[in-house]
């Protein structure tokens, strides 16, 4: 798990012009990605964008698309990470309020879609490239292309020596790694401290790769 946290880090590093939180939207509990299903994908970005000293903000499944948007601009996020199936969703988002600092969307394939949906999400998909000005990347892609060992996915490779720790530099650790929205659309932050030293005690407690 922790490697293909380093790799999340790794992808958003590469992708981000800032250090503003990486804006994760809705569900992913389990994604495919390299042909295989992932779980907990939010938790491996949270891990990943800890140890370099960076955050995640979370948009909750059922926020509509005023409150994405105010989030994306409130928290000045340029890289966001959804499910392909809620790109229509971004959309409306954008058509609600201008995020002037989104650049990136990293997407995560769907299990199945219709051929109807697939029509829609590829008129979505033009629509954020060419009137947004959205780069959109599938982290499926980049993960076969950019991140494999030995002709495998960094996320499902047993052949590298796993980190046991999770670094984070002395002056990060009291930043915020983890931000989320209250009942009351009020931002609350857990810091990298306590983030990173739950980790890494959870990994050396039960030996977890």
């Amino acid at each position: 798990m922790l490697y293909l946290s380093e790799t999340l880090g790794k992808i958003v590093q590469t992708h981000s012009r800032t250090s503003a939180p990486l804006c994760v939207v809705g569900d992913f509990s389990a994604v495919k990605c390299s042909g295989i299903c992932l779980t907990l994908v939010s938790q491996e970005a949270i891990l990943g964008l800890a140890s370099i000293g960076r955050s995640v903000v979370f948009v909750p499944c059922d926020s509509d698309s005023a409150e994405i948007a105010n989030i994306i601009e409130e928290q000045h996020c340029e890289v966001l990470m959804m499910k392909r199936s809620r790109l229509p969703q971004l959309e409306n988002a954008l058509d609600t309020s201008l995020c002037s600092s989104l650049r990136v969307v990293i997407f995560t394939e769907c299990n199945y879609v219709e051929k109807i949906e697939l029509g829609d999400l590829m008129r979505c998909e033009e629509t954020l490239v060419q009137e947004y000005n959205v780069e959109l990347v599938s982290l499926n892609h980049l993960i076969e292309t950019d991140h494999r060992v030995d002709g495998r996915s960094d996320c499902c490779s047993s052949l590298v020596e796993v980190t046991k720790t999770l670094p984070t530099s002395p002056e990060l650790e009291d930043s915020p790694a983890v931000i989320v929205y209250n009942s009351n659309k009020e931002p609350i932050q857990l810091t990298h401290r306590n983030l990173v030293a739950a980790a890494s005690a959870l990994v050396q407690e039960y030996q977890l790769t």
